[in-house]
Order: C-alpha cells, then sequence, then structure tokens
C-alpha cells in the first residue's frame, strides 16, 4: 500500500501531464526510491510550469512588438502621403498669402487656410515621433538645465492646484539628444500628470546617474522582453523620473498607455498621442521608459537615456535664433525630383517665381537620366527620398558619380533612415521634412548655392 498509493498518484499525473490537464505536485514522504522518483517528476513539473510562462510572457511580447510594428508602418504611410498633399497647400497658401498684403479679407482666409494647415502638419508630426521617423537634431546637453529651463514653463502647465519640485542630480548629466524633443517629452508627461490630478497634488521630476537599469515588466512587455541593461551592458544612464500623485492607473490601462490614440479622457479632450509620442522619442534616442502605477497611488515614468560619451561640457549648448529676413532667390538652375505632380509642380512655380531655372524630373531614374543630359547646367538637386524606380538616395549616388561635388538638399514626408545615415559631407547635403515652409525652402537653397 505504501509503494501503490504513491505510484497511483505519480501515475495520475504523469497521464495529466501528457494529456494537457492541470498537473499538481506529488508528495511523498520517504526518501526512498519512490520518493525521489516522485522529486525528480515534481522539478520536471516546475520547469515546464516556467518554459510555459516564459512562452506565454515572449508570445505576448512579440504581439506587443507587431502591433507596434503594424501600427507605425501605417502611420508612416499615411505620413508620407499627407505631407505631399500639406506641402503643396501650405505652399500655395505661403504665396498666395504675399499677394494680398492689401486685401484683409482674403489674408484674413488664407491665415485661417494656414492655421488649419499647421493643424495637420502637427498630427503627422506627432505620428512620427511615435513610429521614430522624424528627423532629429541631437546635440550634447546637460540635461539638468533643460529641465531647469523649463521649470516655470512646465508650472504654468500643470496650474497653480499642482506643486512643481524638481531635484536634479548633484552632478551634471550630459546626454546626446534633441533639446526640443526632450523638452516635448517632459511637456507631455507634465500634462498627463495635470489631468491625472484634477483636485490638485504634487509633480515631482528627479534626474540621477543609473547604472545598467533594470526595467519593470511594464516597460520589458513594450522593449520585447529586453531590458536597458542587456543593451547596453556596463553602461552609464540619465534616469529622470516624473511623478505625480495623482489616481494611478489599472493593469487594463498600463496595458494599452502608450498605444496611439488611446485615452481615458473624455471625447474631445485629448487625441491619445501624448504617451505615444513620449516612447518614440525616447525610442528614437536610443533610451528607454517604463512606469509605476495602481489606483490611487500615482503614476511614476521613469525615462533612461544613455550619457554622453564626451563627459565634459564647457556650458550648455545654446541654439541659433536667425532673425528672419526677406529670402533672396536666384539665376541658378535646379532639378526638382518629385513623384507627386501636384508638389513638384507648387516647388517649380515657387522656384520660378523667384527667378530661378527649373528642370522637373517625376523619379528618381528621370532624374539621373536630366542630370546627365543637362549636368552643365545644374547648381542643385531637388530629391525627394522616397520615388519609384529610383529613390533619393540611389539617384544621388549615380550623379555624384559623374559629378563628385554637386549638392543635394532631400526631402521627404517619410524619412528614410538610409539616408540619414549615410556619411555624406555636411557641406553639400541637406535634410529637411515635410511640409517644408517657402521661405525655409528658399533661404536653404540660396545658403546651399552659395556655401
Amino acid at each position: 500500500r505504501n509503494m501503490t498509493k504513491p505510484l497511483r498518484r505519480l501515475t495520475n499525473e504523469v497521464e495529466a501531464l501528457g494529456s494537457g490537464r492541470a498537473v499538481d505536485k506529488v508528495h511523498v514522504r520517504k526518501n526512498d526510491e519512490m520518493g525521489k522518483l516522485a522529486d525528480a517528476f515534481n522539478t520536471m513539473v516546475e520547469s515546464l510550469k516556467m518554459r510555459e510562462a516564459e512562452k506565454q510572457q515572449l508570445e505576448e511580447q512579440l504581439r506587443q512588438a507587431q502591433k507596434m510594428e503594424a501600427v507605425g508602418t501605417l502611420a508612416g504611410g499615411i505620413a508620407h502621403d499627407f505631407n505631399n498633399i500639406l506641402n503643396a497647400i501650405i505652399g500655395y497658401a505661403e504665396l498666395l498669402q504675399k499677394s494680398v498684403k492689401n486685401d484683409p479679407f482674403a489674408g484674413h482666409c488664407v491665415e485661417h487656410l494656414l492655421s488649419s494647415s499647421e493643424k495637420g502638419e502637427h498630427l503627422i508630426r506627432n505620428l512620427l515621433a511615435y513610429t521614430r521617423k522624424q528627423i532629429i537634431y541631437p546635440e550634447n546637453i546637460n540635461i539638468n538645465s533643460v529641465i531647469g529651463n523649463m521649470q516655470e514653463f512646465l508650472g504654468g502647465i500643470v496650474g497653480r492646484g499642482v506643486a512643481l519640485s524638481f531635484t536634479p542630480s548633484k552632478e551634471d548629466l550630459t546626454v546626446f539628444a534633441d533639446p526640443i524633443q526632450i523638452e516635448r517629452v517632459l511637456m507631455n508627461l507634465s500634462k498627463n500628470a495635470r489631468d491625472a490630478m484634477p483636485e490638485g497634488g504634487t509633480l515631482t521630476i528627479r534626474t540621477k546617474r543609473v547604472r545598467n537599469p533594470e526595467l519593470g515588466a511594464q516597460s520589458r512587455k513594450t522593449e520585447s522582453g529586453v531590458s536597458s541593461g542587456a543593451q547596453h551592458p556596463d553602461s552609464d544612464f540619465v534616469e529622470i523620473s516624473v511623478a505625480d500623485t495623482g489616481t494611478g492607473m489599472d493593469q487594463a490601462t498600463k496595458e494599452k498607455i502608450f498605444d496611439p490614440f488611446f485615452t481615458t479622457k473624455k471625447s474631445g479632450m485629448g487625441t491619445g498621442l501624448g504617451l505615444s509620442i513620449v516612447y518614440g522619442i525616447i525610442k528614437q534616442h536610443n533610451g528607454h521608459i517604463d512606469l509605476s502605477s495602481e489606483p490611487g497611488t500615482g503614476t511614476t515614468f521613469n525615462i533612461y537615456l544613455p550619457l554622453s560619451k564626451s563627459r565634459a561640457m564647457e556650458q550648455a549648448q545654446k541654439k541659433e535664433h536667425e532673425t528672419h529676413q526677406e529670402p533672396v532667390g536666384g539665376t541658378e538652375t535646379i532639378l526638382i525630383a518629385e513623384d507627386d505632380k501636384n508638389l513638384r509642380d507648387f516647388t517649380a512655380t515657387l522656384l520660378k517665381r523667384y527667378g530661378y531655372g527649373v528642370i522637373e524630373a517625376e523619379d528618381g531614374q528621370d532624374a539621373v537620366e536630366k542630370y546627365i543630359e543637362h549636368k552643365d547646367n545644374i547648381g542643385l538637386l531637388l530629391l525627394d527620398t522616397m520615388m519609384p524606380r529610383k529613390n533619393g538616395r540611389n539617384a544621388y549616388e549615380e550623379i555624384i558619380k559623374v559629378s563628385s561635388g554637386m549638392k543635394a538638399i532631400f526631402i521627404s514626408g517619410f524619412p528614410d533612415e538610409i539616408i540619414q545615415e549615410k556619411d555624406y559631407p555636411k557641406n553639400r547635403v541637406m535634410y529637411f521634412q515635410k511640409p517644408v515652409p517657402s521661405d525655409t525652402l528658399l533661404t536653404a537653397i540660396r545658403k546651399a548655392l552659395d556655401s
């Protein structure tokens, strides 16, 4: 009986395991052969349960990653086509604005047209921020200085009912990042914190240096199971902690918090892009974002950005604010390669209005052929990055084989990461993201031709 009962229990559990039913441990008190067999079975069951849990976690991480990639691809495709439409609308409206200066009513209508177009432009830039396809301009910045300079502005965002506290690290923390995008992250997190504290509260921002930060479960899910320490062994990071004393979030909300267009606000109170933008910006800077929250206990976002390899900073770099000047035209010939006919027609109209000669190409291959035909007369290339037959990069590669010193301006509504990574000489190549204001484009063209 002492052998048959344990053996029967063990046999039943083995059959359950084979059929996929729930399995329990087999308890055997004696340390004889039957006890050793039961211990071995129990060890196997524990190992299988751990593997099954890991499998389920990996499957969930894969689904999350695939979902975010699919949304990113969709957003990028929308951005590409919509930016072409916006660029033409804004461009023609700006030309019209200069022609109706003496007509107040027409000027009023054009201003509203430009204002509405600007809202569409911001929406597309927000989507590109989530997909990590926006062009960024990183530089060495002191993160404490960036946050410190924003304190008054952030205080205005959260309002008088919320106390804002900033506790910077005692040491200067330098990161290689786009300061405008980092400000955008802090602004969006502050807006969310304000909405989570309708009765008032405290928003606390802290910075410190951390080594190999271990991400929480929520962040590991969005990071496909890889912690920042695993991606950057023996690396130092800046931790930016943004904590509020608001209503907090339940697990269902935390699962979707970085999804675009997901919002807990009432209809018309928000687009649901704030935290997805934050996520995209941090990922584009090779960083990580983690959150901890429970209903009624507030929410804390922890952002991790890699410390810049250049530790020393003589002073915080300042952005150059160029005074606006009326763009200057010229008489040089510019080759325009753009597959969107409406945008190509507008760009040609704009350049001709300012005295430039124009050669139009409808795709990359057409651009190469027309350059070879008119190479002695062309002073600059204006290339869309994504075109049929040949994209802008491939077209430029072929053209500089013919004329190694040819300069180019790349423009795209869906920035091509391959082009950004290409090590072209900075004095020969410039990049812009659609839609590009007319004056900005004209100024860049003149600067490229004169440099």
